[in-house]
Formats: C-alpha cells, structure tokens, sequence
C-alpha cells in the first residue's frame, strides 16, 4: 500500500498468484500491466496512474477494484479479461483528479458486474467490440460525445431472471 513506482513500471506478463495490493500506490510515466494476470482479488484503490496506464491483454479472474484510481492522459484496457466484479467509481463530489481522460475497453469482456459510478469520461472512450454479461452501472457519470458503444454487446436485460440473455444486443436497457 502507498508504494512509488518511478517513471517506467512494467509488469507486463506477470502472473500474480496471491492477491495483489497497489492500493494508494503512486505510478510514473508509463506502467504496463499488459498480457499479466491477476489469479485472485487486485487493488488499486486510490492509485494514481501519471500519464500512460497499460492494462491490455490483462486477464482478471476474480475482484478488480480501481475505485477512486486516478489515470493520467490515457489508460488501456483493451482486450482485457474481467472474470470478477470491476469496480472503477469515484466519490459522489466532483473532482477533475478522477475524471478519465482517454480510457478504452476496446474488445474488453465484462463476466461479472462492472461500475464506473461517478466518473466523468472527458474525451473520446472506447467500449467498442465490449461484451458486458451483467449489466454495466453508469449511474452519476459524465459522458463525453466522443464514447463509443460500436458493437458493444449488453447480454443481460434490466429486470431479467436468468443469469445471461445471449442473443441480446441492448445498450438501451443499461443503466
């Protein structure tokens, strides 16, 4: 916890056997999370990513909590792997620290419940090609003109019994 990476941190293709804790952990200029995977529970609560955020390919088989995780210019998510519950939302109160810049979910799958509550996306994001088997909570956000849902596939229904609707393309029924 409170851990300082300096400019570079590159944990590409590391494969995280225990829970992995970077909460309040302060990252430099470009961190690479890419290709690694997280076995179990993973924390980044209240980190600060500086400018580059990689976590593409990243594979995620349990909880991933990136609550109140601050990213700099731009944070890569594509083709990542959430195999648990994802938690991405910041405090109700309106702080820029919080908002994301550029993020991409490009190609991203979603298995277990995702919320981005309270978070401002301030420019282009890209949920393109994204699947979601649980409905995604965008509940207080700040959507910016520029976020793509292109192709994105929202498998399960508001108000829906069973576990997961495969034939269902809804972002209308998201909330």
């Amino acid at each position: 916890e409170g851990a300082i990476f300096g400019a570079r941190a590159s944990f590409e293709g590391a494969d995280f056997l225990r829970d992995a804790g970077f909460k309040d952990a302060s990252f430099g200029e470009n961190t690479s999370f890419g290709k690694a995977i997280f076995q179990n529970d993973v924390r980044f609560d209240g980190a600060t990513f500086r400018d580059h955020a990689r976590f593409n390919f990243a594979i995620f088989k349990r909880l991933a909590i990136f609550d109140n995780a601050k990213f700099g210019y731009i944070a890569d998510f594509s083709q990542a792997e959430f195999y648990g519950n994802a938690w991405f939302t910041a405090p109700t109160w309106k702080n820029q620290a919080f908002d994301f810049q550029r993020i991409r979910f490009y190609r991203t799958i979603f298995k277990g419940k995702v919320s981005f509550e309270n978070r401002a996306f301030v420019t282009s994001t890209s949920f393109d090609y994204a699947i979601f088997e649980d409905l995604p909570v965008f509940h207080g956000c700040q959507l910016h003109a520029g976020i793509s849902f292109h192709e994105t596939e929202f498998r399960k229904r508001k108000g829906e019994k069973n576990q997961y609707d495969w034939d269902t393309k809804a972002p209308e029924q998201a909330y």
